[in-house]
């Protein structure tokens, strides 16, 4: 089943010796357990040059605002000779059971090598890549989510967040329908007990040295007369 997508690729100016005539992502279908970008690579030069290929940085969109420029990392590129005349299609890969609903930007450096003069040549590429599913009435058995992180292939439930962002952000807010950043608890460690504890409910962090307030117990009670269940993922506010 083919996913429709947009690919918006920039490139930035290259020498005469090396040219870069594609960098995309290859389409992407269900039952992806990874996202495939290439660039197309020729030597348009009389000699043979030895390149080598990698990722300089990616950065995915979370949000309007928000932006992870540590979560992806390409793997592969390659490294040896093109001879003279030669175009070669080289292949990058970004391992994740979850290649659909992503939007961001990679940049792929190209280094060329003459190796008699030793002149080196490099080549930056941008690829902007959006797999997000559109038309999903046109694609039977799927159905619009709210958010990017409830799974339209498992009837929008909700995706595992581990897997998708690779352990940072391994908590899904029921309320928001995301996957957020687990928050680092730190403890004084001069204390002979531990003063700060993770509340796994509402993915905060507590502080045990503060004790309930008014406005605790005035939550707690308004709870207990409430017959309607707390959302999931919410819990007695404590800061």
């Amino acid at each position: 089943m083919l996913l429709l997508f947009f690919i918006f690729t920039f490139f930035c100016p290259s020498s005469n010796k090396i040219l870069v005539k594609e960098a995309k992502v290859s389409p992407i279908t269900q039952g992806n357990v990874a996202m495939t970008f290439y660039i197309v690579v020729e030597n348009v030069s009389n000699s043979t040059y030895s390149i080598s290929t990698k990722m300089t940085r990616c950065c995915e969109d979370i949000s309007k605002n928000e932006k992870d420029c540590k979560l992806m990392s390409l793997l592969g590129g390659e490294s040896g000779n093109i001879p003279a005349g030669v175009t070669r299609k080289i292949l990058l890969l970004y391992p994740n059971m979850y290649s659909h609903n992503r939007k961001g930007q990679c940049t792929i450096s190209v280094k060329a090598v003459d190796p008699k003069n030793k002149k080196e040549i490099t080549v930056n590429t941008k690829i902007n890549f959006n797999t997000y599913l559109r038309h999903l009435k046109s694609i039977k058995g799927l159905r619009k989510c709210k958010s990017r992180d409830l799974d339209p292939y498992q009837d929008c439930n909700p995706v595992d967040c581990t897997m998708k962002y690779l352990g940072t952000r391994n908590f899904f807010n029921s309320r928001r329908k995301r996957c957020q950043i687990v928050p680092t608890c730190l403890t004084n460690p001069e204390k002979q007990l531990p003063d700060v504890v993770y509340v796994p409910r509402s993915n905060t962090c507590r502080n045990l040295d503060k004790c309930v307030e008014a406005k605790d117990i005035k939550y707690l009670d308004y709870k207990k007369n409430d017959n309607n269940k707390p959302t999931k993922g919410f819990s007695v506010p404590v800061h």
